[in-house]
């Protein structure tokens, strides 16, 4: 009685010399990349068809939620996607080759996402600063002048001392300096010389007695040091849930990169393992 072994042998015989295969984790970025895109697309025509400016600030907050759901769903499908297309043409020897293919072809799709993102951000950034920029440089002497700067913050309050300094200084570019100095040194108590500057030229200049233009100014400072407080402590709100924000984007972000990370590792493993099959052959043993 003849004694048999089974052998099971790959029908691909692998390659140890070459271990990576560039071609391959190319044609997987450019799939990730186009898949995102479709996807994107494809979100984007729900969520215009689904909008309706009618709807609640609840109901829009929610469309928030899911096009942020939808946009990582399809971000985590289009690395696999490319990262399985990665792993199948990289006729990788192992499924864990296939894997690191897939691997790379994330790390490689995250990158270029980066610097797309990045990009685009300091062009409309730098867009900015130029209208800025350029709005500033058309603007003459006397429109970058104090007494607008002045107008600009009484006028933030309905007070009728705030009008009325406002419509002093605007047709006043000297008191208008003069407050203006006054308020950047914190006030007329700070700032005695300024402030005896503003009560000299109400009264040389507007007609009002020394006691009024004492009075006035005396309200406006006051008034101007309600207005900075409250300026200040909005600020430290804003502050305040602009780094809760960030705090959140990033974890959330840490979290779609591991998620990303995964996706791409079984995706690559899920393409390397479908191109390896085995095959029995059944050998005689001794004679």
């Amino acid at each position: 009685m003849n004694a048999h072994t089974v052998v099971t042998t790959p029908a691909v015989t692998p390659s140890f010399f070459k271990r990576i295969s560039w071609g391959a984790i190319f044609a997987g970025l450019i799939i990730t990349l186009v898949a995102q895109m479709t996807l994107t697309v494809l979100g984007a025509a729900i969520g215009a068809a689904s909008i309706d400016p009618a709807r609640d600030q609840d109901n829009m907050r929610a469309l928030g939620t899911g096009a942020a759901i939808w946009l990582l769903a399809t971000t985590l499908l289009s690395i696999y996607i490319g990262a399985c297309v990665a792993g199948r043409l990289s006729g990788a020897p192992t499924t864990a080759d296939g894997m690191l293919h897939g691997f790379v072809t994330w790390g490689t799709a995250t990158l270029v996402a980066t610097l797309l993102l990045t990009t685009a951000i300091g062009n409309l950034f730098g867009g900015a600063v130029s209208l800025v920029s350029k709005s500033f440089a058309m603007a003459g002497p006397r429109e970058m002048g104090v007494a607008p700067m002045v107008s600009g913050t009484v006028r933030g309050n309905a007070s009728g001392e705030v009008q009325e300094a406002a419509g002093l200084t605007a047709k006043d570019p000297q008191l208008g300096a003069a407050l203006a100095r006054m308020f950047s040194r914190g006030g007329a108590e700070q700032s005695p010389p300024d402030r005896d500057a503003a009560i000299n030229l109400l009264v040389t200049n507007h007609g009002m007695t020394r006691e009024e233009a004492a009075s006035a100014v005396e309200r406006w400072s006051q008034q101007y040091q309600q207005v900075r407080t409250q300026a200040e402590q909005k600020g430290r709100e804003i502050g305040h849930k602009a780094a809760h924000g960030i705090s959140k984007a990033a974890v959330w972000g840490f979290l779609a990169l591991i998620l990303g990370a995964a996706a791409s590792a079984w995706g690559g493993w899920s393409g390397s393992a479908s191109s390896f099959k085995e095959e029995t052959v059944v050998a005689p043993v001794g004679p």
